[in-house]
């Protein structure tokens, strides 16, 4: 007799799928309009948002605060980022800079979803 084991509740594949999507949408257009090599920076930049989310998210709600020499490490990153990609800030930021910026947000949802699962387990037994 076959039975089928619930892998994942289909709200977070939904979810995870759309911040997929969005991302490689947002990822192509940027490409489009900044240049390959831009886009590709910003793109690759998603651990430092993630940090950066995790950080807050933790010191928020679950009232967890990293120590200074982290958060410096991190506004350090951002600030090379900034140079490295010659982002006038006083003229202001291009919208498809922030486009790419959220893909990054995008890629980095994608990716914290998928570290909470566990391991694929077969669709379906034979008992």
């Amino acid at each position: 007799m076959l039975s089928s084991v619930v892998l994942f509740a289909i709200n977070v594949l939904i979810i995870r799928g759309l911040m997929g999507g969005f991302g490689i949408l947002s990822f192509y257009i940027t490409v489009v309009h900044l240049g390959a090599g831009r886009s590709v920076i910003i793109n690759l930049s998603s651990p430092m948002f993630g940090s950066l989310f995790g950080s807050l998210f933790a010191a928020i709600w679950l009232k967890e605060f990293l120590p200074l020499h982290s958060w410096l490490w991190m506004l350090a990153g951002f600030s090379g980022l900034v140079i490295f990609l010659e982002i006038d800030l006083h003229a202001g930021v291009n919208l498809y800079e922030l486009l790419g910026a959220g893909l990054t947000l995008f890629a980095t949802w994608r990716i914290v979803s998928a570290r909470d699962r566990p391991a694929p387990l077969p669709v379906t037994t034979c008992s």
